[in-house]
This record gives structure tokens, C-alpha cells and sequence, in this order.
């Protein structure tokens, strides 16, 4: 009953998400970058990739923020494009992970030795991993990703915020 009650916190925390909205001629949109860059730390949390509270900003996330990206996104765009709309974002991992760690409770960025206040990364992620050696989720979250049951809710809840 008590791994309910702290999913059903995060699935409000996730819907609660301070995200950007941008607007085509058609309709607004609202940005799917955050719920990406979690649905991807899903990903390789389920294929074993990390199996402890510490989340790489690296190669491998990258690419598996990329493949979510394309796939869903993609699949935006080719819809969009048979009514001559166009989709108002672009892919970029950088935002999320900043952000996140600025907007969230759950989501936290560990600086590293080299570590530089900046107030833009726009889409470098050289200068990212520079200045944060990783990031972490809460505690709580890490298990409830670990837990077959309870990623499953939460990747649902993430895909129906894009």
C-alpha cells in the first residue's frame, strides 16, 4: 500500500512538471522534453544499464534520449506534416536535464570538480559534462524505476504528457 501512495506522488509530481509551451499555426503544444529524458532513465534503469542512483550524463543517455525522441516525436511530425503543420520543438538533451534539476524535487545534478555557473547550456552538452559528473532521482523513485509494477505506471504517465 506504501509503494502506491509515493507512485501516486510522483505520477502528480510528473503532471506538475513545469513545461514550455509553443505554439504552431494550428495548436499549442506543450514541450516533451522532460518526460523524455525520464522515460529514458526508465529505459536503461529496465535494460540494466543503471543499475545504481546515478545517472550518467553520457554517450549512452544521449543515445537513448535520442531513440525516444525520434520515435515519438517522429511519429508527431510525420502526422503533423499531412496537414502542412509543423511541430514547434526540437530535440535537445541539455534542457531537461538543467531543468529538471531547477524545477523538480526529484531529479538532482551532483557538480563536479571542474564545476562553472552558467546560465545557458542551450544544446551544449560538452559544457554540461564538464560541469556535473551525473544526476540522481530521489531515492523513492529510483526504487519505484527499479520496480517492474510501478515503471510501468510511470512510463504510461510520461508517454501521455507528450
Amino acid at each position: 500500500m506504501k509503494e502506491n501512495c509515493i507512485l501516486e506522488k510522483y505520477l502528480e509530481a510528473f503532471s506538475k512538471m513545469n513545461r514550455n509551451s509553443k505554439r504552431n499555426a494550428k495548436r499549442t503544444f506543450k514541450a516533451p522534453h522532460k518526460p523524455i529524458l525520464l522515460l529514458s532513465v526508465a529505459s536503461l534503469i529496465k535494460n540494466g544499464t543503471i543499475n545504481e542512483n546515478k545517472i550518467l550524463l553520457d554517450k549512452i543517455l544521449i543515445s537513448e534520449y535520442n531513440k525516444f525522441w525520434n520515435e515519438i516525436v517522429g511519429e508527431l511530425e510525420k502526422e503533423l506534416a499531412l496537414s502542412n503543420e509543423s511541430y514547434p520543438f526540437e530535440c535537445n538533451v541539455v534542457l531537461p536535464i538543467v531543468h529538471l534539476d531547477k524545477t523538480s524535487s526529484f531529479w538532482h545534478l551532483v557538480k563536479s570538480e571542474q564545476w562553472k555557473e552558467r546560465k545557458y547550456y542551450k544544446n551544449d552538452i560538452e559544457k554540461l559534462q564538464q560541469d556535473y559528473s551525473y544526476a540522481y532521482l530521489d531515492k523513492e523513485l529510483f526504487a519505484l524505476m527499479k520496480s517492474e509494477a510501478s515503471r510501468n505506471s510511470i512510463e504510461k504517465c510520461l508517454q501521455r504528457m507528450i
